[in-house]
């Protein structure tokens, strides 16, 4: 059973909207087309699919360089998801690697991803890829012009 990391294609859309739900964001094709599109124009993104022999998307993972004035940059998993069935077969790590090449080829040394506090099966798999919890935050939205809303996250 041959796996392959690679960037989506068009044809992709319908698994990884399904994989979004899965992952507790449902979107539309059309929304996900747009976002797909939205993140392959920013040269500081990267999606990457992992598919089975037939090429059909098993799992996707988005990630982003963060370059803040109060740490070095480093490069943040924004989404993570690997089908249910699929689970336990090494995927998730071969998407997580492939960021980490990309990261590399970038000059930037490390990366980060928030996990809700919820998610422990995401917490262990994370620590044994070598990341290690280093803060637990709050995370507060505003919309430009709105309210503030506060959502607890870990």
């Amino acid at each position: 059973m041959s796996r392959r990391v690679r960037s989506p294609i068009d044809d992709d859309v319908p698994a990884l909207v399904r994989l979004s739900g899965a992952l507790g964001y449902p979107c539309q094709a059309s929304e996900m087309r747009e976002r797909l599109a939205f993140l392959g124009s920013r040269p500081g993104h990267v999606v990457l699919v992992v598919s089975d022999d037939a090429n059909q998307p098993l799992g996707w993972i988005h990630a982003f360089e963060s370059a803040q004035l109060t740490s070095p940059p480093f490069v943040e998993i924004a989404g993570l998801v690997i089908d249910e069935e699929a689970r336990g077969e090494g995927l998730g790590q071969l998407l997580v690697e492939g960021v980490a090449a990309w990261a590399k080829e970038r000059g930037i040394g490390r990366l980060r991803v928030h996990s809700r506090i919820s998610r422990g099966d995401a917490h262990r798999f994370y620590t044994r890829l070598g990341f290690m919890q280093v803060k637990t935050q709050h995370v507060f939205q505003r919309d430009p012009g709105g309210d503030v809303q506060a959502a607890t996250s870990a």
